[in-house]
């Protein structure tokens, strides 16, 4: 140990001594409980310590007092004494600090614990980069976000009903809390909102127009509550064109210079791309979207489509088992980061009708089949009637068939939508049009 390091684990010591002893003496039986809800015993460095707090809590939880004699008696009780105080208990509160200081030792001692956690992180990183047998990308899009995400979370990893009692009440006081944000469109709202942390699954037949919803959808995103998206989307290259198509959303084909070049700004505010070309996989999509998160906020992103991505299965991985592996991935980023994850996905082969039209593709229609339903928070599909008596070539339906928190996210069911050849946008089809099916 070097002398530097031995000084760092003596001011954690000291500190740590100081909530034990501020605590056991100054503090009542209500302030107590108060701390020892804060700072768990994990958060502690020093053996002795955590047990003398582990102690400490036991005691209160019978109902005992919060001071030395309960602690040595739940101590003794646990063969920990072998019949003796111990002298590093009588020691905590020889020197103890002023009531007013027990708040700042506690948080001394929480930010010690995440500053541990964080060298560990550190190591077990750099361990892992010199494994030959870890994949870079794998380490530098998943390892990394995994492990910072945990470092500085010292804790128990309970849930318990005090973390929750605020929204049980709302609920009971308001009834079904609807969540996320309006699409723009009324009737696709009763069936759908965008929850940021949750999941859509997109899917529909080739030339249905799913990627131009999706695009449509967030616009309306960002003109309405100002969202940022990453899109991860190599069917829409070149970039340049796809800049084009979510200009002419905003100012439609006949804008003049200057409202192109304003919308330019606009689209610049809201949108980035990963470039498609040197970001394949799952891992280094993320990678992107964590480092542009970083740099500037962002709210979505997209992986247009799912077809596109550079698999790289374990040995003897199934294809669903792959799947469930890469999306599971990709919920706890968006969850861990509050972003709203769109997954383009695309049908395999499904047998047409008799008069060589497509039915509405299903869950297990998806390349990878129901794994897909499984994953999604929703899942929506954008469907043409191409042969049907209400067959019209600007008339799509909105799909609703999964959604995982009804109703707050929205319910099943389907609406229609009109597109404008002139904007290239979705609008909602008036009563007058016939109204919107349910």
């Amino acid at each position: 140990m070097t002398a530097d390091h031995a000084q760092l684990v003596d001011a954690w010591v000291r500190a740590e001594a100081s909530l034990i002893g501020a605590t056991l003496i100054l503090y009542d039986d209500r302030h107590v409980d108060e701390i020892l809800g804060q700072v768990p015993p994990a958060a502690f460095h020093r053996g002795e310590h955590r047990k003398i707090w582990e102690a400490l809590a036991a005691a209160r939880d019978d109902g005992q007092p919060a001071d030395t004699a309960s602690v040595v008696d739940v101590l003794d009780k646990r063969g920990l004494l072998d019949g003796h105080e111990p002298g590093w208990l009588a020691d905590l509160t020889a020197s103890i600090p002023s009531a007013a200081g027990v708040s700042r030792a506690a948080q001394l001692v929480l930010e010690q614990a995440r500053r541990r956690d964080l060298h560990t992180t550190g190591m077990r990183l750099a361990s892992t980069a010199h494994d030959r047998t870890v994949d870079i990308d794998d380490l530098v899009g998943t390892t990394v976000d995994e492990l910072l995400g945990q470092a500085g979370r010292t804790g128990d990893g309970i849930i318990r009903v005090d973390d929750v009692a605020t929204e049980v009440l709302d609920r009971r006081e308001h009834g079904i809390i609807t969540r996320g944000v309006s699409t723009g469109w009324f009737d696709v709202d009763r069936l759908y909102r965008v929850v940021p942390g949750n999941l859509t699954i997109l899917a529909g037949i080739p030339g249905h127009g799913k990627s131009t919803w999706l695009d449509s959808l967030l616009v309306n995103l960002a003109e309405r509550h100002g969202w940022r998206t990453m899109q991860f989307s190599p069917e829409s290259a070149p970039i340049a064109e796809h800049v084009d198509e979510l200009v002419t959303r905003r100012v439609g084909r006949k804008a003049t210079l200057l409202e192109v070049q304003a919308a330019l700004g606009w689209v610049h505010e809201h949108f980035a791309w990963v470039d498609h070309d040197s970001h394949t996989t799952v891992s280094q999509i993320l990678t992107a979207v964590r480092a542009e998160h970083a740099r500037r906020p962002v709210n979505s992103f997209v992986i247009d489509p799912w077809t596109e991505l550079d698999v790289t299965r374990q040995r003897n991985e199934r294809e669903d088992e792959y799947i469930r592996r890469e999306v599971t991935r990709i919920r706890q980023f968006a969850r861990r980061h509050d972003l709203h994850a769109f997954l383009v996905v695309h049908p395999k082969n499904i047998d047409a009708n008799r008069d060589g039209t497509y039915p509405i593709p299903r869950a297990s229609d998806l390349h990878g089949g129901s794994v897909w339903r499984k994953q999604a928070d929703a899942l929506v599909v954008i469907w043409r009637d191409e042969g049907g008596v209400n067959r019209s070539d600007d008339i799509a339906e909105v799909v609703v068939q999964k959604i995982r928190r009804q109703p707050g996210d929205g319910r099943l069911g389907r609406t229609s939508l009109r597109f404008d050849m002139h904007t290239h946008t979705y609008a909602q089809i008036s009563p007058l049009d016939g109204g919107t099916p349910a």
